[in-house]
């Protein structure tokens, strides 16, 4: 089994969720059946100066994409919708004779299956992040995480402090950055909560923000962590990092579809307003056998259901 990978190169190409993906088809199928092109810098050239952490380091083959299409046996269109349609996408779909892969991993929350179609010149199986609950325009495909990135195949027995863990951007303090904020206000207020690992930032640069190898250490260390987008886009990487570090999570409740759902109350604590996130925090110290219990749910439900091997064996199933 080949899969021809077909992505977009250039600056700031990084994209948590196709970048994953690439990784659970490496993991799945074997790094040299699976050809992405053009060959992306972040799946391949480590970090880049942005620090986003969807870095890879798997070997460059240096194909062409005639040689990567012609052995292909599945091919996924990988890339952002909108814009000028790439040549090589074109190009190469319509030399295709076999099944067609679209995931749409962007935050827009509309269907966006015709910009694949035209890339692809036919239909193809459409694979959305962001699929709200209730609609059947596409098969849902939330983000996930590479079970190799777990730092401790034992992460449940690590020692962990009475900790709370929530770094998150403010936006300017608009749009999602609003109840982020209130989040982070509320549980500072809190004069029962202590042990809070809390920083904002204000945007998007790097500046002042830990790297997220710094942020991971702390992640290890803390007990309870915190996921909360507040776009109206709802997935977010921190909620499938929650899970693979083996926090027990406080985390907005869904808005999107998600294959082999988190189950409130076993595999974390789902809040519906950003004024019941501490309340639910403080359950979870006051409950402590409680909270193990729930870390411990979630991982072990992260890792058979949401890895990024996982996602890729959910598009082979759908599309072949």
């Amino acid at each position: 089994m080949k899969v021809l990978y077909l992505v977009q190169e250039g600056k700031h190409a990084h994209c948590y969720g196709s970048d994953f993906l690439y990784d659970g088809f490496c993991e799945v199928l074997g790094h040299e059946n699976v050809f992405d092109y053009p060959e992306k810098g972040p799946l391949h050239d480590g970090r880049d100066e942005c620090g986003i952490d969807s870095d890879q380091t798997w070997p460059r083959k240096g194909h062409t994409l005639e040689e990567a299409a012609v052995q292909c046996d599945l091919a996924v269109i990988a890339m952002p919708p909108g814009g000028q349609i790439p040549g090589h996408a074109w190009n190469a779909c319509r030399a295709l004779k076999v099944p067609i892969a679209a995931v749409d991993a962007s935050d827009q929350v509309r269907d966006c299956r015709g910009w694949y179609e035209t890339v692809a010149g036919r239909e193809v199986q459409y694979f959305k992040r962001e699929l709200p609950i209730g609609d059947t325009w596409g098969h849902p495909l939330p983000l996930c995480y590479p079970a190799s990135r777990i730092p401790f195949q034992d992460m449940m027995g690590r020692e962990r402090l009475n900790r709370v863990f929530y770094y998150a951007s403010t936006h300017g303090g608009r749009g999602p950055g609003i109840p982020r904020i209130q989040i982070a206000d509320l549980l500072r207020q809190n004069e029962l909560l202590v042990n809070l690992d809390i920083k904002l930032f204000e945007g998007q640069q790097r500046e002042g923000r830990p790297t997220p190898d710094e942020y991971h250490s702390r992640m290890e260390d803390a007990s309870i962590g915190i996921s909360w987008n507040g776009a109206p886009n709802w997935d977010t990487n921190r909620f499938w990092e929650n899970f693979a570090y083996g926090l027990a999570q406080v985390a907005e409740r869904p808005k999107i579809q998600i294959p082999h759902e988190p189950n409130d109350g076993m595999h974390c604590l789902y809040a519906s307003s950003p004024e019941s996130v501490a309340a639910k925090v403080r359950f979870l110290l006051d409950e402590r056998s409680l909270c193990r219990e729930i870390a411990y749910e979630g991982h072990c439900h992260f890792r058979k259901y949401h890895t990024s091997a996982a996602r890729a064996r959910y598009v082979m199933e759908h599309t072949l």
